[in-house]
């Protein structure tokens, strides 16, 4: 049986994701931070598909010390692991700090993935031929990135470090889809769509209220948000197809600011610089 890692199952295009894997017959292995919320999941994931290997890791996305020491234990348990899907994601509408002391959208979308990519490559290198997903968005395209300022202490702007972080989570598969091209792993990126999930749950205010009155009305399903990814995932077209961007199934093309190597690369020698200093505290 193959297995597939998921963060962010829980809820929203996760937790479809989730389902829609065990669908076809995957041992699906959650990362959470809620237990009830996991285990509620497993319960749900059995009704709906009859799948009972499912197994779930509670991990807080925002410390990278509790990201290294769930990843290592993920490995030790699962020698061989032949997806990694990293869609859990946050939007935050004021400027906030992990527990590492990093800008939260930065520390949770990219670092966490970063990192927990990094320690469980041993074990999707054992795979027939691994997937990792990189759930990342057509935001990335708006992205005014300092980088000088990684953290947004100068400045900071919902929209746009939301973007900035999506930006380095296409960096970040482009990298390693370019490091692994002799390897047996793939790696892509993709955007969802524009879906009625629970990214917008830690805003606050007049915010919180807009999005929740318009996401109904005109953001696709959960359901729908998940397609790509399960597509991206699990589909024989995609057997053997690295360094992509996907939208609605299908490879889009990526826009210049994506395609910018140095910056690419600068960005992941700051992620290990930043991942190094934290876990040394």
């Amino acid at each position: 049986m193959k297995s597939a890692i998921i963060t962010g199952a829980t809820e929203g295009i996760g937790r479809a994701t989730a389902i829609g894997i065990a669908k076809l017959g995957y041992k699906v292995i959650v990362i959470a931070r809620n237990e009830k919320k996991a285990v509620e999941l497993k319960e749900e994931i059995y009704f709906k598909t009859g799948n009972k290997e499912t197994d779930y890791f509670l991990c807080e996305l925002s410390s990278l010390k509790d990201v290294n020491a769930t990843s290592i234990q993920i490995a030790k348990k699962y020698k061989q692991i032949d997806v990694l899907l990293n869609n859990a994601g946050l939007m935050m509408n004021e400027r906030s700090l992990s527990k590492d002391g990093y800008e939260m959208n930065f520390a949770v979308n990219h670092l966490a993935h970063f990192l927990l990519t990094r320690n469980l490559l041993n074990s999707l290198e054992k795979a027939r031929s691994a997937r990792i997903v990189v759930v990342s968005s057509k935001m990335y395209e708006g992205a005014k990135a300092d980088y000088d300022d990684l953290q947004s202490e100068k400045r900071y702007s919902m929209m746009n470090a939301y973007s900035v972080s999506k930006l380095f989570n296409l960096f970040f598969a482009l990298e390693l889809a370019e490091q692994l091209r002799k390897t047996k792993t793939t790696v892509n990126a993709l955007h969802p769509g524009v879906v009625n999930t629970s990214l917008a749950r830690d805003l606050k205010g007049p915010l919180k209220w807009i999005f929740s009155g318009i996401q109904p009305l005109f953001f696709s399903s959960i359901e729908k948000g998940a397609e790509t990814s399960i597509y991206a995932a699990t589909s024989g077209e995609m057997e053997g197809v690295t360094g992509k961007f996907l939208d609605k199934k299908e490879i889009s093309g990526i826009k210049p600011v994506g395609l910018n190597t140095q910056n690419r690369k600068r960005i992941w020698k700051e992620s290990e610089e930043l991942i190094k200093k934290a876990l040394k505290k």
